[in-house]
Order: C-alpha cells, then sequence, then structure tokens
C-alpha cells in the first residue's frame, strides 16, 4: 500500500469512526485524489480534529486502522509532534503546511504538549513566515 492509499484509508476511517455526518459526494474527492499534498493535509486535518479524544477512543481507533494496514493515530500524532519539534529546532516554517501545522499547536490551548517557551517561539514563526 503506497503513501497516497494509506492517507486515504486513514482518512475514510477517522471519518467513519468519529461518526462525523459527511455526504458521499464530499468523500468522492478523498477517494479519487492523486494530489499527496492535499491527501496529507487532510490527514493532518483528521489528526487535528482528534485531539480531544479519550485514550480509551484512540486505543480502539488505532487498533481499528492497524487491523486495515494503515497508520494509527498515536503514529500519526507522533509524527506530528517531530515535525513540529523539527520547525522549531530549525527556527524556520518553510510552507503553508508547516505554517498550518505550527498554528495548530499553538492554538491547542488545553494541551499541556507546549511549554510558554515554546509556544512563544512558534508563534513568532508563525509573524514571520511569509508565503512564496
Amino acid at each position: 500500500m503506497d503513501e497516497k492509499e494509506q492517507l486515504r484509508g486513514f482518512i475514510l476511517t477517522v471519518l467513519d469512526y468519529v461518526e462525523l455526518p459527511v455526504p458521499e459526494s464530499a468523500l468522492d474527492p478523498i477517494r479519487k485524489s492523486n494530489q499527496l499534498r492535499g491527501l496529507r493535509a487532510a490527514a493532518t486535518d483528521m489528526v487535528e480534529m482528534c485531539q480531544d479524544v479519550d485514550l480509551q477512543q484512540v486505543t480502539k481507533l488505532d487498533r481499528r486502522l492497524l487491523e486495515q494496514g494503515l497508520p494509527s493515530l498515536s503514529e500519526m500524532r507522533d509524527q506530528s509532534l517531530r515535525l513540529f519539534r523539527s520547525i522549531l529546532s530549525r527556527n524556520q516554517i518553510k510552507t503553508d503546511d508547516e505554517w498550518r501545522l505550527v498554528e495548530s499547536y499553538i492554538s491547542d490551548v488545553d494541551s499541556d504538549t507546549l511549554t510558554e517557551r515554546d509556544r512563544e517561539h512558534a508563534s513568532s514563526l508563525l509573524t514571520d513566515y511569509e508565503p512564496i
């Protein structure tokens, strides 16, 4: 299974699991997309959408995803956090997708993932970013 298939499966499985009422016509672009960047962005949106899901539900969703040979929500969260940390380390946001990722972390004010210093640093990177 290539990355596009994995991302597509991840997105559709998460949407099904959270029982979000999405019309079938809205799922067609996901099912037919060959744009890796768009699928990555949608998968990131799914991770962000699940930020308040409790541990028991995450475990159930992870199991469902892994049974289908897809990346788990926990894995996707870890990848997202690693990328966020690497952006902070390099002291620069390079793409619009990175900007969205950083913005999602600092907007989650209930999370204890970030220190106040990290939050301030990330905020300054958002301010300094100039899209190409």
